[in-house]
């Protein structure tokens, strides 16, 4: 079974490719290769997380115990973008595309 599901968006207004990811794996880091050969990428904009420790935490009682947080998972270089993502986590990686 695949732990990533994922999707990648091109915003041409903006000049950016945003990266949307969830790692379903409970246990484990998922890394993912994201090849650009077609873009010209310039830097990461951003790169947000949102996962906890326990897998049970919600926010019912504690309403900021899952929050999003800037991440540093993404390492571009050779045409792609390598991320890391943690153990049942979603994500949101933006890149600045050279035009």
């Amino acid at each position: 079974m695949p732990y990533v599901d994922f999707i990648v968006v091109w915003n041409d207004e903006d000049g950016e490719l945003v990266f949307f990811a969830v790692n379903r794996d409970e246990d484990n880091k998922q890394k993912v290769s994201l090849q650009l050969s077609d873009f010209e990428v310039d830097s990461v904009i951003e790169s947000i997380g949102m996962t906890a420790a326990d897998k049970k935490m919600t926010n019912q009682f504690q309403h900021d115990a899952v929050k999003p947080e800037t991440v540093d998972n993404v390492k571009l270089g050779n045409g792609e973008a390598k991320v890391v993502l943690k153990p049942l986590s979603f994500n949101v990686v933006r890149l600045r595309i050279n035009q």
